[in-house]
C-alpha cells in the first residue's frame, strides 16, 4: 500500500487514514508494506493479532505518531523508516502477555524525530516480556535517540548502529551478553570502547567501526580488552581519519587476543604503526597514509598462522628487516603489495621460505630495491602479478621461477621490453629461437595463462611463445 512521498496541501490526513482503514487485507496476509500515509495514526487493524500468518511488516515514510504492534505474535520482521512524528516508541502489553514472541529482526531507519525508546522490561522474576526471540537489531540515521529503556534481551546477536549517538550505543551494547557481531558506523562522540561496555562483549566474534571521526582508539587497555573479548575473530576499522592505535595503553606490545583472526585497517590517516600478533591468519591494511611500521611477532619455534597479508596504497610504510632466525611467514599462501610508493626495502631474500606462498601481487612500487627481483622466487608460486618497479622488466634478466608457475600479469609501464620469448626448461636462457636482446622478457615455460598490460613498446611474440595463451591489454602494440 503506497502513497506520494510528496507531502502537500492537495492531500488530507483524515481522508488518507479513512482509506486505509477501508483497505484491511485479508487474514491470511503474509507481507504488508505501508509507505507515505498521511494519517496521524494508523487503523486498528494495523497490528491485529488475526493477521496469524503475517511475518514481515514495513511501515516507511508514515505520519502517525504511534505504533502498537506488540499483539502481532507471527511477526518475524519489521522495519520503521522515515516515520519523523514518533518521538516514543513503546510495545507495552499488559502482564503476562508477551510482546513481538516471534520477532527475529528488528529495523529502525531514519527517524529524526525519535528520542525515547521504552518498553516493559520483564515481570517480576525479571524474565523479559519482549523480544524473546530477537536476533538482529538495525538503528540507523536515528541522531536524537538518546533515552532507552527496554531491559535485557538475551536472545541478541547482531546489533548495528548507524548515524546515532554515543549514549545510543552505550546503551544498546548492554542489551545482551550473546552479541556476536557488532558494527558501529558514523557515530557521533565515539573516541573509544570504555571498559564497561567491553565487559558485555565476552561472546564478540566480529567488530566493525566505520566512518567514526573522533575515534583514537579501540579501547584503553589492551590487556582489559584482551580479557573482555576472549572470541573476538573479526576487526575491522575503516575511514576512521583521527584512529591512532588499537589501544591507548599498552599498544604494540606484543599483547594478544588469542582468538583474534582477522584484521582490517583501511581508510584510517593517522594510523601510524601496527604490531601484528601471532594469531592473526588474515592480515589487510590499505590506504593508510600515515603508517609507516609493520611489525610481526615472533614465538620461536612456532611459524606464524597468517596466510593472507595485503598492504596496498600506504605510502610511508617501511617494514623492518626480519632476520632469517625470526622469520615465521612459512604458512603465508597470498601475499599483495601495491601501490607503496616510498617502499624500498622487500624481505625477497626470505622468498625460499615461502613454502605454501601461491598468489603473490607486486605492483606500483617505483621506489623498491633496485636489485629486486633477484631471480629468487617461492618455490611453490602457481600466480604472479608484477610491474611498475624500480628496476625496469627489460633488466630482468633470467629468473628461477619455479615450475608451479601456472599464471602470470605483467603491467608493463616503462618496462624498456620489446618482445617476449620463453626461457629454455634447463637453463632457464632464451631459446635458439629468441633473440639475446636485453629488450626480450624471459617467460617461464610452465604457464598456462599469460596477460600482459601497458607495454607500448612491444612489437611481437616470439614464435616459441603460445600466442593461444595470452590476454593481451588495450595498451599493447601488436
Amino acid at each position: 500500500m503506497e502513497w506520494s512521498d510528496v507531502f502537500d496541501d492537495s492531500r488530507n490526513e483524515t481522508i488518507e487514514y479513512e482509506v486505509l482503514k477501508e483497505l484491511r487485507p485479508p487474514p491470511k496476509l503474509k507481507n504488508l508494506k505501508i509507505l507515505n500515509n498521511m494519517g496521524m495514526s494508523f487503523p486498528c487493524w494495523v497490528g491485529d493479532p488475526s493477521f496469524e500468518q503475517l511475518t514481515e511488516l514495513t511501515l516507511c515514510g508514515c505520519r502517525s505518531t504511534h505504533l502498537r504492534l506488540g499483539h502481532m505474535r507471527s511477526l518475524k520482521k519489521l522495519v520503521v523508516e522515515r516515520m519523523n512524528e514518533v518521538k516514543t516508541v513503546g510495545f507495552e502489553l499488559p502482564a503476562p502477555t508477551n510482546s513481538f514472541p516471534s520477532l527475529e529482526v528488528l529495523t529502525f531507519k531514519d527517524m529524526q524525530g525519535w528520542q525515547r525508546w521504552s518498553i516493559d522490561s520483564g515481570d517480576d522474576h525479571g524474565t523479559p516480556r519482549s523480544f524473546p526471540r530477537l536476533h538482529v537489531i538495525s538503528i540507523k540515521c536515528c541522531p536524537e535517540l538518546a533515552e532507552v529503556s527496554v531491559g535485557l534481551i538475551p536472545s541478541l546477536r547482531v546489533l548495528y548502529i548507524e548515524e546515532c549517538s554515543e549514549p545510543l550505543l552505550r546503551s544498546m551494547v548492554g542489551l545482551s551478553s550473546s552479541l556476536v557481531k557488532l558494527k558501529i558506523e558514523n557515530v557521533k562522540g565515539l573516541t573509544q570502547l570504555h571498559g564497561d561496555d567491553l565487559m558485555h562483549l565476552g561472546a564478540l566474534k566480529n567488530l566493525c567501526i566505520k566512518n567514526c571521526d573522533e575515534l583514537k582508539y579501540l579501547w584503553e587497555q589492551e590487556s582489559e580488552a584482551c580479557k573482555s573479548l576472549v572470541s573476538l575473530q573479526n576487526l575491522e576499522v575503516q575511514d576512521c581519519k583521527n584512529f591512532v592505535s588499537s589501544a591507548q595503553k599498552e599498544a604494540n606490545i606484543g599483547i594478544s587476543m588469542e582468538s583474534l583472526k582477522s584484521v582490517k585497517f583501511i581508510k584510517c590517516e593517522t594510523l601510524e604503526s601496527y604490531n601484528c600478533t601471532n594469531t592473526v591468519e588474515r592480515l589487510v591494511i590499505s590506504t593508510c597514509a600515515s603508517i609507516s611500521s609493520l611489525t610481526f611477532s615472533a614465538v620461536q619455534e612456532h611459524p606464524s598462522p597468517l596466510t593472507e597479508l595485503i598492504v596496498s596504497d600506504c605510502g610511508n610504510i617501511q617494514p623492518k628487516p626480519i632476520p632469517a632466525k625470526d622469520f615465521s611467514l612459512s604458512r603465508l599462501t597470498s601475499l599483495e603489495i601495491s601501490d607503496c610508493k616510498n617502499l624500498k626495502s622487500f624481505p625477497y631474500e626470505h622468498f625460499q621460505c615461502l613454502t605454501s606462498l601461491e598468489d603473490m601481487w607486486i605492483r606500483d612500487c617505483p621506489s623498491m630495491d633496485y636489485s629486486f627481483p633477484c631471480g629468487v622466487w617461492p618455490p611453490n608460486l602457481s600466480k604472479l602479478k608484477i610491474g611498475g618497479l624500480n628496476k625496469p622488466m627489460s633488466e630482468w634478466g633470467p629468473q628461477s621461477f619455479p615450475t608451479s608457475l601456472v599464471d602470470l600479469l605483467l603491467f608493463g609501464e616503462n618496462s624498456g621490453v620489446v618482445s617476449f620469448a620463453v626461457a629454455d626448461n634447463v637453463r632457464n636462457t632464451i631459446t635458439p629461437s629468441s633473440s639475446s636482446s636485453s629488450s626480450f622478457l624471459l617467460l617461464p615455460p610452465s604457464l598456462v595463462f599469460l596477460e600482459v598490460n601497458g607495454f607500448k613498446d612491444v612489437e611481437s611474440f616470439s614464435e616459441c611463445v603460445d600466442v593461444e595463451k595470452v590476454h593481451v591489454g588495450s595498451r599493447l602494440s601488436t
